[in-house]
């Protein structure tokens, strides 16, 4: 009981943890930063919109330049 509860604390509360970390160095300034989550869930999909949202902020501010 206790394995399994670990194995799903893990496989639910790790990404979380890692989309939380590269979400605070994302405002922090680091554009550069890629988001590689890879649930097949929502948390996946939310780490690809990020992605995409520093890519197009890259662009604006080349843009503004």
């Amino acid at each position: 009981m206790i394995f399994i509860s670990k194995e799903l604390s893990e496989r639910f509360v790790k990404p979380i943890k890692q989309m939380a970390d590269g979400v605070r160095e994302i405002a922090s300034g680091n554009l550069d930063k890629k988001l590689d989550i890879n649930t097949g869930d929502e948390i996946e999909h939310l780490a690809v919109c990020f992605n995409a949202m520093t890519d197009e902020l890259k662009a604006y501010i080349d843009n503004l330049s």
